[in-house]
Parts: C-alpha cells; structure tokens; sequence
C-alpha cells in the first residue's frame, strides 16, 4: 500500500512545486523586471524545485515505511 500512497502523492507534490515555481517566477519579474524572471531565473529555478519535488516525494516514502520503489526483475 505504501506504492499507491506514493503514487497519490506525486501529483499534489508536483502541483506544489510548480506553483511555487510559476509565483516565485512572477514575483522576480516583478521585483527585477522580465527579463530577470523568465530568462535568467526560470532556467534555474525548473532545476531547484524539481530536486526539491523529487526530495520531498523521497522523504514521503520514507515516512509510509516504503523502503523499496522499485521492482526487481529475477528474469534475465
């Protein structure tokens, strides 16, 4: 059951990340003008907060207990 709780997890984790992204995208553009915001700081910041993501999701496995994510094939 720990999978399909990290499965369920993904898309609400995922929706969350690119809201902080596309909000903190839009407030740099404010602050420093759009060429700041959607050049330099868009390019850096998609990289960041998908680690962040992909953090977070890591840590929400760990805390449902589910220490393996993967399947192992014993087929070869």
């Amino acid at each position: 059951w720990g999978k399909a709780l990290i499965v369920l997890a993904a898309a609400p984790i995922a929706i969350a990340a690119n809201l902080v992204r596309v909000t903190s995208i839009l407030q740099i553009a404010q602050v420093f003008g759009a060429g700041a915001g959607l050049t330099y700081f868009h390019d850096y910041s998609s990289l960041v907060l998908f680690l962040s993501a992909f953090a977070l999701l890591i840590l929400f496995a760990k805390g449902v207990r589910c220490s393996e994510i993967r399947f192992e094939s014993s087929a070869l």
